[in-house]
């Protein structure tokens, strides 16, 4: 059961980070032609971790772990260098970042990391 109640919370905290990632997409945030290649792949991933979320559950949890861990990765080091290249705070991307490390967080509290 405590497995399932994981699942249902690694959900939840994925497509929040989703609808998170989306709000990058505001027309009050201008990115360069570079950043918005970042901010793109920043969703093309995240949709990639919900993705991985809906598939069913394999017998291979280490499997499953590193099929969520991918896309993860991915958010959280454009976040990074986005944050780190920016002038000025982008409130959107550090909740991105922030909810990044929630579902992070939780992978590994299921995994016994």
């Amino acid at each position: 059961m405590h497995s399932f109640s994981t699942h249902a919370e690694l959900v939840v905290q994925a497509q929040q980070l989703g609808a998170i990632a989306a709000a990058l997409s505001a027309p009050s945030l201008e990115w360069t032609a570079q950043e918005a290649a970042l901010i793109a792949k920043i969703q093309a991933a995240t949709l990639r971790l919900n993705g991985q979320l809906a598939q069913p559950w394999g017998s291979d949890l280490n499997h499953y772990r590193h099929d969520l861990r991918t896309p993860l990765t991915v958010i959280l080091g454009y976040c990074e260098l986005l944050l780190t290249r920016a002038e000025q705070p982008i409130p959107q991307l550090a909740a991105v970042y922030e909810q990044g490390q929630v579902v992070l967080r939780t992978i590994n509290h299921w995994s016994g990391e």
